[in-house]
């Protein structure tokens, strides 16, 4: 579980660079563990879970309330 409390003054909130930071660890972890670069320069996607009594402050495309 990440969570942080927001700092104006960063340029990235603290519980996006957290979930960056996974982000980051998993992608390395793989590239470690498979010595073939098959999949160098495909895309990556993460998929986030978010409690249903938080997605109501979602922000979505074009600042839509997700």
């Amino acid at each position: 579980m990440i969570s942080a409390k927001e700092e104006p003054s960063l340029s990235i909130p603290p519980a996006m660079d957290g979930l960056l930071k996974v982000h980051k660890r998993i992608i390395d972890v793989d590239h470690d563990s498979n010595n073939t670069p098959s999949g160098a320069g495909k895309p990556v996607s993460s998929r986030l879970l978010v409690a249903a009594t938080q997605a109501a402050i979602l922000i979505g495309k074009q600042g839509a309330t997700v």
